[in-house]
């Protein structure tokens, strides 16, 4: 990447959390900006701002994937203002933040947004020449599903859930579709939100190729595979399962776990790489004390542990116990390089077995998780499933899911989503010091406040709370 293009990242990341005050600086002479469609994909190429600093860390640690004991909460360092910040979270606080954080997920989300308006907007005045136009639509494609995707990650934490007859009047997000941080922007419907981040989407697919070979670039299938998640999390089955099988049309590989070492520190290698399950990457490296494996804070979840039955694979694959029984997570597609958060066959296997059983598909869906779990069990241990009541097969979809995509960023929105159905009300918990904590369905603070600082200069109505 040259040097000009990586010294703009660095000014446009202090344009979002800085805001106005950025525009106070007059520009060295020397600073230049991207002019060229490699320059603009070399924005987008910057792994460490566009592919591992997914915003979803706040939604992790609200979840119910892990807990922290008494005796190791007291030892939190107070001294950071994000270490706070993340504490209040994961009480499901009414107010989590305490002034001066920086790295929010809304920043970080916003701060990819930038680059890809950034990226957008260089491109509308470039004209390509013939030998240019794969490289330009390649460019601009890319842009348009980093924005979707950053959008989309957004929604779930700082939106309610998806409800169709109420979208229109639900809070959405402040859609910025171009790179001017000038610009009032207010927060637009639910509806809008949604809808904006399916046409990105949509055009994104006509522009780029059908598959790449560097994962962290967007391609057609990832494309499709995020749209069967945005339709899943809206409730448009029939969507969801229309894409979802568009998905897998392209790919259907799955890795058998029969063939990794379950002893191995991690079970999987950095990047994503030779993974043949991924379909796009994206990581979040963690930069809170209470989701790192590292110290001596976090554990995975007593009753998520117990769920995986003998001959699962997936319990030695994803998780293990060090020398003073703390369970600690392995399973990341991402390695040792932070929590896989991206896309991937498993999961569009499975939001067509959910689309499948909502929309009476039974054997369909049965065969979905029939695939997967063949590739999740002992050879010896798996028994294909034959048939199950239409109740039978929804819950073990949800089931298998949670398992399935332990620590993948999803967990809080299914959480959400499924609060919608009385049968899947989930009233989380927390115990410290003999005092016990919940959040309950319908409780409003399943959506999180925009942060004090964004919320001051952008002027926006705050989430109740």
């Amino acid at each position: 990447m040259k040097k000009n293009v990586i010294y703009f990242m660095i000014l446009s990341f202090i344009m979002v959390c800085c805001g106005k005050s950025f525009l106070d600086v007059k520009p060295s002479q020397q600073q230049r900006v991207p002019t060229t469609i490699a320059d603009f994909q070399g924005l987008l190429d910057n792994k460490v701002m566009m592919n591992q600093n997914s915003p979803c860390l706040i939604g992790m640690v609200s979840g119910d994937e892990f807990y922290i004991k008494s005796e190791a909460w007291q030892s939190f360092p107070n001294e950071i203002a994000y270490h706070n910040f993340y504490k209040n979270a994961y009480f499901w606080e009414k107010q989590i933040y305490e002034g001066g954080e920086l790295y929010t997920d809304w920043s970080r989300g916003y701060m990819d947004i930038l680059q890809a308006n950034i990226v957008l907007d260089g491109l509308k005045s470039i004209r390509p020449f013939d030998d240019e136009s794969e490289s330009w639509n390649i460019a601009y494609g890319g842009a348009l599903f980093q924005r979707a995707l950053r959008y989309d990650n957004l929604a779930q934490l700082y939106c309610k859930t998806y409800d169709s007859s109420k979208a229109n009047e639900e809070l959405g997000l402040p859609l910025r579709l171009e790179a001017d941080i000038t610009l009032k922007v207010p927060r637009s419907s639910l509806y809008e939100t949604y809808q904006q981040i399916i046409a990105d989407l949509q055009q994104a697919f006509d522009l780029l190729p059908d598959y790449t070979e560097n994962k962290f670039r967007a391609s057609k299938v990832a494309a499709l595979a995020l749209l069967a998640r945005i339709y899943l999390q809206i409730g448009d089955y029939e969507n969801a399962l229309k894409y979802s099988e568009k998905t897998l049309s392209y790919t259907t590989q799955l890795i058998d776990f029969n063939s990794i070492d379950l002893t191995a520190n991690y079970s999987f290698l950095p990047f994503a790489k030779d993974n043949p399950e991924v379909i796009f990457i994206d990581l979040r490296y963690t930069d809170s004390e209470l989701l790192s494996n590292f110290d001596i804070y976090f554990n995975v979840d007593t009753l998520l542990l117990a769920s995986y039955l003998t001959g699962d694979l997936r319990k030695s694959a994803n998780f293990f116990i060090t020398d003073n029984y703390r369970n600690l997570y392995k399973g990341s597609y991402g390695g040792d390089m932070g929590f896989f958060v991206g896309l991937a066959t498993d999961e569009i296997f499975l939001i067509s077995a959910e689309c499948n059983a909502r929309l009476g598909n039974d054997l369909a869906a049965i065969n979905d998780l029939n695939l997967l779990l063949e590739n999740r069990m002992k050879k010896e241990s798996f028994v294909p499933l034959v048939s199950e009541t239409e109740s039978d097969i929804m819950d073990l979809i949800l089931e298998e899911r949670k398992k399935e995509l332990v620590f993948r960023g999803l967990r809080w929105e299914d959480l959400k989503r499924l609060n919608k159905e009385i049968k899947y009300f989930t009233t989380l918990k927390r115990r410290l010091f003999e005092v016990d904590y919940f959040l309950t369905p319908g409780d409003p603070k399943w959506v999180y406040p925009i942060p004090p600082e964004a919320l001051i200069s952008g002027n926006y109505e705050q989430n109740e709370r």
